[in-house]
This record gives structure tokens, sequence and C-alpha cells, in this order.
């Protein structure tokens, strides 16, 4: 904008608008992006007598009032966002768009008042605000109208009158300040309404819904509600979401999904009795969520919890969720410092309709019967204790398991799992507790397996009765490289193998038909890679060194190289360029430059690569920044895509005397095809050309003579002098 905002700019918008217009296109999206300091610009009027639109989208522009009638023959939806309007001007809008359905006003300003009658057919109306004047009064006459939503984004007072509306059925307030008086009436002038939401209408206090069709009802953030008294027999979900705990009476039989947020954190033993008291009371609670916001808010819960009769009361609530066939628990404990571990009662362990079970923060003891989840297809165990005999026990009383996840589980060592269990996956993860030592499946079924532990260590695994394996991830499994092999040859159908972080393999060899993805990370003592596997798709390599890698499938390979050594030597560099060259499937390599001073090595690979995305990374502090090379397959130095790649990331003087010495280098040496310039980091003159920001080539372009620059030395200024092609440089004291 600021580069349009010129003599002769508009009329150039205004030229391609009227293009457009004299096209007949039918779907127009128009946004200008606000600029500092820059004139609005004005929508020209031959746009509100286009025949042709049916969809029109404006933004970051201002309608006037044109001196003839609108005449929007086949507009059907209308989008303003950040758009200038005056109240005549929304009037005219509305009545000159015979066939306008929708109407959505994004902030939007210039009007107080929003007047909406006949004989417009409007189905849906939108308005939300933001930052600008806001809505005083609204008053629409519409028997099309089916769908009001108003949102603001601060509370206030709004005089809105819909009695002209009869078949509304969607009414969405958020921001609205209604007394309870208000809402009551507003509602019932709308017999079809079947949508209900209140958001943040903070003078709502003792709130009364009568409504025959009303099936969907949501309270959110009112937070000065006391109580909710609700009338309508055909409601068929009431959310309600919070922070206070009011008193509702309803005579539907719905369920209820509960939200109470941001709980206080004086919340005290009063409170908890409340709360305790609407759950009792409310038994059609189907989804309860508590958000609590401050760190031992948790412990200040169990601790309160923590009484006499207390863990009795969760076992209710639990009998409760089974009695009533929940499908789906998802039941959590938060740790609590020094209280003692809640044990899940044992009449979970038979419940017949549950098919996803997530368990979190509890005991599981074994219980003297046979476990029977008839339809447990999903199970999963987060921070649980669990022996041995007990996680025996549930896979065999799963007939219809499917998903068996542990993450940082503890009370075992060993894992065993054989038929007649029907699963597919099993993924474990550690943190801090015992680590397994021994795994062993007997499971024909079974698809996936992930194991993975916070430190390396030693683990048997004996997966030789799962043929049928077609996805395996061993992250921390300290295996040799034998082991290794063995293991992979019992899964002919093996698909997608990731090996992470696994210290023990130093000469891997991978002999499998069916591989299709192989991806290898931080395995830091790995010296080379065998790979036979024909139909390999990809080839993902992420680790701090270089191994020698052989392999005979033609698929593309990712390369991460991390944590380069600071003191990495040519040696290392002449590795570098022999492992690229020896391939030609490298499709994307990235580099991690782990020391904090940008070092000026530039490496120009060997004309006959194929083409790959080179990603630099430098970390400067905490934060990495990279940039990207294109290095392409042309018989020729691309010395012009270094030089712009050094300007841009601040190399400015050093780029421009650079740009000379290579073109040098290439016009006395023209048979070179590959070269390697070092610069060492702490040189001062490389310092003296390094500046603290970025600039692109062009703003390098533009910047006026004696420009000063900063540099990365103390009180030294970077002069520049002249164009482009012609630079001086001067190194002076700040």
């Amino acid at each position: 904008m600021s580069l349009l905002d010129v003599e002769g700019s508009y009329s150039l918008l205004d030229k391609w608008i009227g293009l457009v217009i004299k096209n007949e296109v039918r779907e127009l999206d128009f946004d200008v992006p606000p600029g500092k300091d820059v004139k609005m610009y004005t929508l020209p009027q031959i746009v509100f007598f286009a025949k042709s639109l049916t969809i029109l989208k404006l933004g970051g522009c201002k309608l006037e009032d044109p001196s003839e009638t609108i005449s929007f023959h086949s507009l059907e939806s209308l989008t303003l966002r950040d758009v200038h309007i005056n109240e005549d001007m929304l009037h005219k809008l509305t009545i000159g768009c015979p066939l306008l359905e929708d109407l959505f006003l994004f902030n939007c300003w210039g009007f107080r008042r929003i007047d909406v009658y006949k004989p417009c057919k409007l189905k849906i109306i939108k308005i939300e605000e933001d930052s600008h004047e806001t809505v005083q009064s609204v008053k629409i006459v519409l028997p099309s109208l089916q769908g009001f939503r108003l949102m603001s984004g601060r509370p206030k007072s709004c005089t809105i009158d819909l009695i002209g509306c009869p078949n509304l059925n969607d009414l969405t307030l958020i921001s609205v300040n209604l007394t309870d008086q208000e809402l009551y009436c507003l509602i019932s002038n709308f017999p079809l309404l079947e949508n209900l939401c209140l958001s943040y209408c903070d003078l709502l206090n003792r709130v009364s819904i009568s409504s025959y069709q009303l099936k969907f009802l949501r309270v959110q953030g009112c937070r000065n509600l006391r109580s909710i008294d609700v009338d309508s027999p055909n409601l068929l979900l009431f959310n309600y979401v919070n922070d206070s705990i009011p008193t509702i009476s309803m005579n539907a039989l719905c369920p209820w999904k509960v939200t109470l947020e941001m709980i206080n954190p004086d919340a005290d033993t009063h409170w908890f009795l409340k709360l305790k008291e609407f759950l009792g009371f409310a038994n059609q609670i189907k989804d309860l969520e508590l958000y609590v916001d401050w760190e031992e808010r948790f412990s200040l819960l169990m601790s309160l919890l923590d009484v006499e009769g207390s863990y009795s009361l969760l076992d209710k609530w639990i009998g409760l969720v089974i009695k009533n066939e929940v499908r789906e628990l998802d039941f959590d404990v938060p740790p609590g410092k020094d209280v003692k571990m809640y044990t899940l009662p044992q009449i979970v362990f038979f419940a017949k309709s549950l098919t996803i079970l997530k368990l979190g923060g509890c005991k599981l003891e074994d219980p003297s019967d046979t476990i029977s989840f008839h339809s447990l297809e999903s199970l999963t165990l987060r921070d649980v204790h669990i022996n041995e005999d007990m996680l025996h026990k549930l896979t065999i009383g799963c007939p219809l398991l499917e998903d068996l996840f542990l993450f940082n589980c503890w009370g075992f060592r060993r894992i065993d799992v054989y038929n007649p269990c029907k699963l597919k996956i099993i993924k474990i993860e550690e943190d801090s507790h015992e680590t397994v030592q021994s795994v062993k499946i007997v499971l024909p079924s079974l698809q996936g397996f992930r194991l993975k532990s916070r430190r390396p260590k030693s683990c048997t695994i004996d997966l030789i009765g799962c043929p049928n394996l077609n996805d395996l991830t061993l992250i921390f499994v300290n295996l040799t490289d034998q082991e290794l092999y063995c293991l992979i040859s019992n899964f002919p159908l093996l698909e997608n193998l990731c090996l992470g972080f696994c210290d023990l393999l130093n000469r891997v060899s991978i002999s499998s038909y069916q591989l299709k993805f192989l991806r290898v990370q931080a395995c830091r003592n790995l010296r080379s890679i065998d790979v036979d596997s024909p139909n390999l798709l990809l080839f993902n390599y992420f680790n701090d060194s270089i191994p020698t890698i052989s392999m005979n499938a033609l698929c593309p390979w990712k390369v991460t190289l991390e944590r380069i050594n600071p003191d990495a030597d040519t040696l290392w560099f002449l590795k570098l360029k022999e492992f690229l060259g020896f391939t030609n499937q490298i499709k994307d390599l990235e580099l991690y430059v782990d020391w904090d001073e940008v070092p000026c090595r530039f490496m120009v690979f060997n004309a006959h690569f194929r083409p790959w995305i080179l990603k630099l990374f430098n970390r400067v502090g905490t934060t990495f920044y990279h940039s990207y090379v294109f290095i392409e397959s042309k018989n020729m130095i691309e010395w012009a895509r270094i030089i712009r790649l050094l300007c841009a990331n601040g190399f400015v003087s050093f780029a421009i005397n650079l740009h000379s010495v290579l073109d040098g280098i290439i016009e006395h040496n023209t048979s070179l095809n590959s070269t390697t310039i070092f610069a060492h980091p702490d040189f001062t003159f490389v310092r003296f050309h390094i500046l603290p920001q970025r600039l692109t080539y062009k703003e390098l372009a533009f910047l006026p003579d004696k420009t000063m620059l900063r540099t990365l030395v103390a009180d030294q200024d970077l002069e520049i002098n002249g164009g482009v092609n012609n630079y001086t440089i001067r190194i002076g004291n700040r």
C-alpha cells in the first residue's frame, strides 16, 4: 500500500475491478490490507451494479452511497470485513439485493443501527465486532430469517428487536448485555427456535427459557449466572461452560455436557460440597470436564477428597457410569502430594458396554474373578500401577481388544501377551519408572509394535510369534546388530521400520523385501548401513555422524546432519562430500550447525549431483535460523545465488568482495566445477562485515549513499557508498 499510495494508484485498482466486472465474474474476493498512514481505498461504484456477481467478499475498503439505486440482481452472499459503511449505505445494500441470503459483517464500522426490512429475503445474518464502534440497535423484520448471530469483542448493551422474524431457528448472542426479562421476551418471539447459544452475557442472573422446539442449548461464560430454568421438553443436548456452579431446573431428559473452567484457586470445602450436590442432583450429566488453572489445584482437590469415605464417593461415580452403560470412559486421577494412590473399583473390569477405556494416575489390583471386557476395543493406561499378572489377565479378558497403550506405567518387568487376544497395535512408552526387561508376544494378529524408553537400556524382545507385523518402532532400545537382523527376519510383511537412539548399533544390516519406509535417527555409534530392500520408497537418516550406506533401492533419501562439530575440519567436509557424491538419491539435505558464531564456510558441490534442497540451520542463542539453497544440476557454479544468500543473511561487504574474487576464479580456471572456501569465524575482518540484521538484495540496492550499518564489532559501523554494482566500503567509528 505504501507503494500504491501515489498519484494514479487507486485509479489503477479501479481499472482492475472494472475489468473484473466487465468479464462478468461470479465470485469476487477483494481485500486491501491496512497500511500505516495510508488513505482508505474507496470501492468504485461500478461494483454495485454488477449483474453477474453471486458471491462478494470485501475487506479493508470504504463503501460510499451511490447516487443511483443499488442493483445486485444475482448476489446471494455478501461478506464485509474491516469495511467502513454508513447506515444508509447498509440499508440500500440489503434492499438492492433481491436474492441475498447471507449477510456477514466482521469488524465493520460507520454505523450504530442495523435496520433490515422486506422485500429482502435474507436467511442468515452474522455480525461480529472487535475494536470499532459498537452496534447500539438492531431491528430486523424478515419472515425469511432463520439464523442470527451477534458477537462483540467486549460486553455491551444493545437493543435487539427481532419480533418480525417468526421463523428464526438459530440464535447466538455473545458479549451482549441483555437482562433476564429482555432475554425471556426475545426468545418468546421464535416458536421454531431450535438452537440457542448465550455466551459472556454478564447481565444474566436468573435465566428462564421456555421454547417447545428448542433442541440444543449452550450457556458459556455468563459469570454472574445463578440459576437456569428451562422448559423445553424436546431438548436434545444442554451444554454448560462456566466457572460457577448454578442451580439448574429442567423438564427435558436430554444429556448434559458440563465444563467447569478456571476453578477458583481459593476454592474451599464449601465449593466442592456444592459441586458434589450439583453432580448428585443432575444424573443427566454424560460428559463432565473440570479445567483447573493452577499448579497445585489438583493436589488441593485430592487433599479435600482424601478424607474418610472420599474414595468411596469416586467409586459411586464410577459405578454410576458403568450402570448407565457408558461406551467410552476417560478417568484420570491427577497425582497429589502425600496423597494415597486411588485404587480403581473392580466393577470396571466387568463393564459390558465399554469400548474405549483410558485410565490415569490410579492402581489396578488383581480381581478375584476373571476379567470380562466383552466389548472393549481400545485400552490406554497412563501413570498406572499394574503388576504382571494383572496385565496378562487384562489382555486375556478382552476378546475384542485391538489397541493397547502403556504410557509410563510401572509395577512390572515383563510383558507377555499370547492368544486368544486379537491385538493389532501395542505401544509402550516409559519415563522415570522401572524399565521393561523382557517382551514376549505371540500374536498372529499384531500389526504394529512400538517400544520407547527415556534412557538407553537392554531389553529382550521376542516377537517371533507375530508374522504379520508391518510397523516396528524401537527407541532407546539397546539391540546389537545381530539381534536387530534376527528380529527383522521374523516379519516378512514389514513395511515401516524406525530405529531411534539405539546406541549399540554399529554396522546395521537390513534385509526386508516388503520394507517401504526406513528411518534411522540419532544412533550415535552407527558406522555403516547395508539395506537389501528393493521396494523401499523412502529412506530417512537423522544423525550427527556420516555413515557408509549401501542400498539396492532407488528410493529418495532425506538426510539430516545435526549438531555438526564446530571444530569440523577439512577431513570432515571431504567425508561429507564423499558421502553426498556417492549417491544421486538425496532429495532433501539439512545441516544443523551448532556453533554460535556463523563460520564463513561455503561448499559448492560437484556439478554431477542431482538437484536437492539444502537447508542450512544455524543456532543463535537457543534459536535455529535457516536458509535455503537450491543446488542446480548445471555444469556451472551458481555464485549469484550464494552472493544473494550472503546479502540476505547480513554478510554485506563480505559478499560483495567475495563476488569479485569468485569472478576471478572462474575467469582464470575455466575447467573448475567445484571449490571450497574457508574463513575462520574469529577473524576480525569477517566480524566487520557481518550485520546483526537481515537485508535483502533489493533493500541493499535501495540504500542511499553514505548509509551507516551496524556490525558485530562494537563501535564500528559499515558505510555504504555507490550503486548496486559499484560499492565502496569504509569502516568507521560509531
